[in-house]
């Protein structure tokens, strides 16, 4: 009985391997090469990837670099920035010869309010600027506030 159990053991595996073999893993590049060999390719595509560390570590110029990757791959991307406004990554992102600004990025708000007309599947690049929202939300806030004053 346990000359069969190992041989069917040994069996299953065997098949196991081939099977893992025949399925292909589609994977999305970093474009950062080191990486992207590491991870045999880059990460499964599809799957959520979180990149954390402490300040200055690379965070944000390894986004930089998968936006990139995927803008010269044909995937449009969209670019969320959290930390500086997205004319920041503009600039950052020209000192590895990223340039942004070839995709014609649109800002989300401004497709969303009608600022800028977008029609769908022309647009590579949508940015959502975060530090840029906030920054436009304070100064609503003091125009509103400064409305008020000479109301008053």
């Amino acid at each position: 009985m346990d000359k069969e159990r190992k041989t069917t053991d040994k069996e299953t595996e065997t098949k196991r391997s081939e099977v893992s073999r025949e399925v292909k893993i589609e994977r999305e590049q970093f474009g950062v090469d080191v990486l992207d060999s590491a991870l045999e390719g880059g990460v499964p595509r599809g799957t959520w990837v979180v990149v954390t560390g402490e300040p200055g570590v690379g965070k944000s110029i390894l986004a930089m670099h998968f936006a990139w990757s995927g803008l010269a791959s044909g995937e449009p991307v969209i670019y969320v920035t959290t930390e500086s406004s997205f004319r920041d990554v503009v600039r950052q992102g020209g000192q590895f010869n990223m340039r942004f600004t070839d995709y014609k990025p649109v800002n989300l708000v401004d497709a969303l309010t009608g600022r800028v007309k977008v029609k769908p599947g022309e647009v590579n690049l949508v940015v959502i600027d975060l530090f840029g929202l906030y920054r436009q939300y304070r100064e609503m806030l003091k125009a509103s506030e400064g409305e008020e004053g000479e109301r008053g």
